[in-house]
């Protein structure tokens, strides 16, 4: 189960990837792959850096910490 791509496709709501990513600062194809939860050229598990991780938390509105408990590193 992927628990941060769930959240992130919920938090997403019904605006585009592009539109998410450009606010978020990061590229629509890295957002895309942690929503899946897995990188589609290799299929294993995508864990996003905690640099991400902050950049997802500020765009979005929501919190790091929770964030961090998500993909597992707290």
């Amino acid at each position: 189960m992927n628990e941060l791509g769930n959240y992130l496709k919920e938090l997403r709501g019904k605006k585009s990837i592009r539109e998410v990513a450009k606010e978020v600062g990061i590229s629509h194809t890295y957002l895309s792959t942690l929503e899946k939860g897995k990188d589609p050229r290799t299929g294993y598990g995508r864990k996003p850096s905690i640099e991400t991780l902050q950049k997802l938390a500020i765009g979005l509105n929501v919190s790091y910490l929770e964030l961090l408990q998500l993909v597992g590193y707290l």
